[in-house]
């Protein structure tokens, strides 16, 4: 299904015709300031070493040992280890290949030996294709693609190709693809997906705005992502970020940045792994906000709003339970679904963070769902719905916690007090809701609560660390 075009202020597509005049033209000397500023902070990013390698963040532009490429004129374009056929431009030899100007209805290959590494600075560069791959990356041990500062980029993929071929892509890689820089990348594929590595995808730094109608940000074996800016729309048939690998390849990492995904599958997609470090990450999703065997989230700010599951722990069939598994040690995680809240196959443990959780009306759907075990040692979680089948956490907590039920649906606002008047947590709901599930570090046995919601009030004695009301059924 064709994807609707973004509408995109920050990312605009003008691109300055001042820009291309320079930025077609070799300099002599090596821009030292211009080096300087390219240069990613990677002190800041709290990525993991073994996840991110020190080219990630090397976006530092050496123009006098590089090649430049002016795409506007291909049949002047004469360069060592560049060969040009038709609008199809091939890069034989490792290196680093400046790209100005734009080509209509042409390709940059990639095909180099397996040991060499090609960085690919877009330098206010606008590529189309009908053909295939704007980018194709079809042997080389590493690609890095440099956004070079305050420029624009645009890569668009016209046609429609069979996704067997990886013709369907805007970039395709057969091998490791990383993006750094501050400058921005527009990527339009209005028939297929948008990235696409054979291995890992990383990103260090960059503004990013995709709209595809697949898969937008997809690997097999990873998608690690440090910061930058990214606004990503994935078509009907397609997830924000998603990784395809098995035995335990295949995760997502993010350590910051700022996300905006609408999805109309998964938001994010994971055989393996899911890990948030940091970041404000919003997604509407069609599907699953989340899914992975495992999501563990230990900061930042996710907001989650989906037609299916909020954030959902699962595996293949013959995936044991045991290693299935949400964790929250925390950040702020909110969440919004038509269906259940935070669903696992297997365990459930919030150790810190806030966590807000709201369900459907419908009263099959369930704020909080497992399989195995949910446990709460630590941070504060408020849950809202309709269940009238619940569950809750399990004796294996050491944070009190109270599941309780209104005599009547309510949208009030939902406050929780102490014996004393004092406000440990409170909820602006976004719909009707009638059961409840809350915890914070200040509930503990032995002391009385009230949950308030309009004129309605539960009095609770907590005379255990999981309290729930008796007219309650666990499913």
């Amino acid at each position: 299904m064709k994807a609707n075009k973004l509408v995109v202020e920050l990312f605009s597509l003008a691109i300055l015709s001042g820009c291309l005049i320079a930025c077609s033209k070799p300099t002599k000397e090596a821009n030292t300031q211009s080096m300087q500023n390219m240069k990613v902070n990677r002190t800041n990013s709290n990525a993991k070493s073994n996840i991110f390698a020190d080219d990630d963040y090397d976006a530092m532009i050496d123009e006098k040992n590089s090649t430049v490429l002016n795409l506007s004129d291909i049949s002047k374009l004469k360069a060592k280890n560049v060969s040009v056929s038709g609008n199809v431009i091939t890069i034989s030899s490792g290196g680093t290949y400046i790209l100005t100007g734009k080509l209509d209805d042409g390709r940059i290959v990639v095909n180099v030996k397996s040991d060499d590494k090609v960085r690919l600075v877009l330098k206010g560069v606008e590529i189309s294709s009908t053909r295939g791959n704007p980018i194709l990356v079809e042997n080389a041990k590493k690609t890095i693609i440099t956004l070079a500062s305050d420029t624009k980029n645009k890569l668009e993929l016209k046609g429609e190709f069979n996704k067997e071929e990886n013709k369907d892509s805007v970039i395709f890689s057969k091998s490791d693809l990383s993006f750094n820089g501050t400058g921005i990348l527009n990527l339009f594929s209005p028939y297929g997906r948008g990235i696409v590595s054979q291995d890992k995808v990383v990103f260090v730094d960059g503004k990013y705005a995709m709209d595809t109608a697949g898969n937008t940000v997809s690997a097999k074996n990873s998608v690690a992502i440090a910061d930058g800016k990214y606004d990503i729309k994935s078509g009907e048939k397609g997830s924000g970020l998603k990784t395809t690998g098995s035995d335990n390849k295949g995760s997502v990492y993010i350590a910051n940045g700022n996300f905006n995904i609408s999805a109309g599958k998964d938001g994010i997609n994971s055989n393996s792994k899911v890990t948030i470090n940091n970041g404000n990450i919003k997604i509407k999703s069609g599907d699953n906000g989340i899914e992975s065997e495992n999501i563990d989230i230990r900061g930042g700010n996710t907001q989650v709003v989906s037609k299916d599951d909020g954030i959902f722990a699962s595996g293949k069939k013959d995936t044991k339970p045991d290693s299935l598994h949400i964790q929250i040690s925390g950040g702020k995680v909110n969440i919004y679904s038509e269906k259940n809240g935070l669903n696992s196959k297997g365990d459930i443990s919030v150790t810190g963070g806030e966590t807000v959780v709201e369900s459907s009306s419908n009263t099959e759907n369930l704020t909080m769902n497992y399989r195995g075990s949910a446990k709460i040692t630590g941070g504060t979680f408020v849950g809202v719905g309709n269940d009238s089948m619940v569950k809750s956490f399990g004796d294996s907590s050491t944070q009190g916690s109270m599941l309780m039920k209104f005599d009547k649906k309510t949208k009030e606002d939902l406050k929780v007090l102490d014996e004393s008047g004092k406000t440990l947590a409170e909820y602006k709901p976004k719909s009707e809701y009638q059961t409840v599930i809350v915890s914070t570090k200040d509930i503990r046995e032995n002391k009385k609560y009230k949950l308030v919601a309009g004129d309605q009030t539960l009095d609770v004695f907590l005379d255990k660390i999981n309290y729930k009301s008796a007219e309650l059924v666990e499913k």
